[in-house]
């Protein structure tokens, strides 16, 4: 019997990690390419990528400074930790991503972030 997920409750890692291999097969984005947004979400993501071989040809990085987030946040206690845990995502990204990463300040004007991620793009391929 398979498990019955709540609305708005997140869907496994494994089905996303399946869900994202699946599309890749596919011959538009064999032949296209492919960006993904929003994928990986967490370390065990990272690693279920890695382990499918899956080898990206940019993986871009928008910063902000933890001060930018707080500022921003309706409830900074709570978002204390997301800040956290998106850092230790971070690091690991950085660790597997190394050589495909680019940064990103996402605190400047949003005109000039999507510039600099069109030029990111742009630029790897």
């Amino acid at each position: 019997m398979a498990a019955r997920l709540e609305k708005n409750e997140p869907l496994p890692d494994d089905i996303i990690i399946d869900l994202v291999r699946d599309r890749l097969e596919r011959p538009d984005c064999r032949t296209n390419g492919w960006i993904l947004d929003g994928c990986p979400m967490n370390n065990n993501q990272i690693k279920m990528i890695r382990d499918l071989e899956i080898v990206p040809q940019v993986v871009v990085a928008f910063e902000r400074s933890d001060e930018a987030i707080l500022k921003d946040a309706e409830n900074p206690e709570q978002l204390a930790k997301s800040v956290e845990d998106y850092r230790e995502f971070l690091a690991t990204a950085e660790t597997d991503f190394n050589q495909y990463l680019i940064r990103i300040n996402d605190e400047e004007n949003s005109d000039l972030v999507f510039l600099n991620f069109c030029d990111a793009i742009e630029n790897c391929v």
